[in-house]
């Protein structure tokens, strides 16, 4: 079958593009449609540089199915922090007031301790519905032995809702 989950461990510009454009595709409500991917490839170069993500891809025989983007609990740099503002502040004006997010934690604690927080998960339309997005969410838990991860989403996204609720994630009550 050739499927590999791997580590983004060099930045490989083709394939941060090839990821910027399923996270455009394939979360269309999400404030990541707003940057060109261009810049969507420089945001993730800035934040993989300072080891603020984290991004696992899923791959089939050199085909990539979707991918995993971590937040790391660290302080990002002042020159990373300006690089990013100046990227955002072009997009200001454009971006949507709309989403309301709910905020899902999968641990053994009832406090909100998180290690990692999911900034996005998203598999390819082709792929979609063949439990790929689970395999990534496993491997998280299973083999980088990651315990406390916290996400959000959109409040009305009842797909990606009740996807996390069927793997292990609990609603957080505001």
């Amino acid at each position: 079958m050739g499927l590999t989950i791997k580590k983004i461990e060099f930045l490989n510009s083709n394939l941060l593009n090839k990821i910027a454009i399923i996270h455009k595709l394939e979360m269309r409500n999400t404030v990541a449609t707003i940057f060109s991917n261009d810049d969507l490839v420089k945001i993730y170069r800035i934040l993989l540089e300072d080891e603020k993500i984290e991004i696992f891809y899923l791959e089939n025989n050199k085909s990539l199915i979707g991918a995993l983007i971590l937040e790391n609990k660290k302080r990002i740099k002042l020159r990373s922090y300006l690089l990013l503002s100046n990227l955002i502040f072009k997009y200001l004006f454009s971006y949507p007031s709309k989403f309301l997010n709910l905020i899902f934690l999968r641990n053994s604690y009832s406090r909100i301790y998180f290690e990692k927080k999911i900034l996005a998960i998203f598999i390819s339309s082709t792929y979609q519905g063949h439990n790929y997005g689970t395999l990534l969410v496993d491997f998280l838990f299973n083999s980088k032995n990651y315990k406390n991860i916290i996400l959000d989403t959109e409040k009305n996204n009842y797909r990606a809702r009740n996807f996390y609720l069927k793997n292990g994630f609990k609603e957080i009550k505001n």
